[in-house]
């Protein structure tokens, strides 16, 4: 087996060994006072257990690492004001501006009374 494999071999969340000799990890200096509670079904958490040893990573370090990001964007994204759609989702959003429906008769209906009320 070769050296690189046998080292991701033996990673660990909190210590790696290196042949004969295990190093510890240094972690994150920010405390991490506060819990978050997420239930799943049992499928689930054992492909997230699986993605998190794939990783070399405890489950919450592993869920932590994946879901802070997401979250950041998703803040930023709010704040800005910008809606960021996948690439389907632009062009299924652009046709429908280029080639609208034809308005319901409850949409008529509904456009008559806004124009009456100003």
């Amino acid at each position: 087996m070769y050296r690189a494999q046998r080292y991701i071999l033996a990673m660990r969340a909190d210590k790696v060994t290196k042949g004969k000799r295990t190093v510890r990890r240094k972690r994150a200096s920010t405390s991490k006072d506060a819990n978050l509670l997420v239930r799943c079904d049992s499928g689930t958490k054992k492909m997230l257990e699986r993605a998190a040893s794939v990783r070399g990573l405890s489950l919450s370090d592993y869920v932590r690492s994946r879901i802070v990001p997401l979250a950041k964007q998703d803040v930023e994204e709010a704040d800005a004001g910008v809606l960021r759609l996948p690439r389907e989702a632009q062009i299924a959003f652009w046709q429908a501006l280029q080639n609208p429906p034809e308005p319901t008769e409850a949409q008529r209906e509904l456009g008559r009374r806004v124009r009456e009320l100003l």
